[in-house]
């Protein structure tokens, strides 16, 4: 999400104001053992604390975000390390697309693949990565 803060944010907080709705998935920074799962996991030497700093600073963002816009923007933690970024836009619509980034183990680079799918074009995949999305959702708890 710290990628997608600094290149969109100004997009985001576009569409809160336009009355349009935003959903994000954040791990939990409380949850010590997943922040350490997940700096074992990171490309860079960040430890457990750094990570949870990182998500600490984008909850802050964010909630910063919904006050200025007043939009609809639903944050919610989940306990167990996600598998992929994702990025979505109308994703439950005919014309929905969705950016999908696989998490890797310890890339030397940025983890890869990005794939950028469409409801149009990219079934069954799209529809498979729609309903992770979905899962990920109905399994984390809503923050604050």
């Amino acid at each position: 999400m710290q990628r997608t803060l600094s290149t969109s944010r100004s997009s985001i907080e576009s569409l809160l104001r336009k009355g349009g709705s935003v959903s994000i998935v954040l791990p939990d920074p409380a949850n010590e053992i997943l922040m350490r799962m997940i700096a074992e996991t990171y490309r860079h030497d960040d430890g457990p604390g750094k990570i949870r700093e990182t998500i600490l600073a984008t909850l802050q963002t964010l909630e910063t975000m919904e006050q200025q816009t007043g939009g609809s923007l639903a944050i919610r933690l989940c306990s167990f390390p996600p598998r992929v970024g994702m990025n979505g836009l109308d994703a439950d619509l005919a014309g929905g697309a969705i950016m999908v980034q696989h998490y890797e183990f310890r890339p030397d680079s940025e983890s890869a693949p990005i794939l950028f799918l469409t409801a149009e074009r990219d079934e069954p995949w799209y529809s498979h990565f729609v309903r992770e999305a979905e899962r990920t959702w109905a399994a984390a708890t809503p923050w604050p």
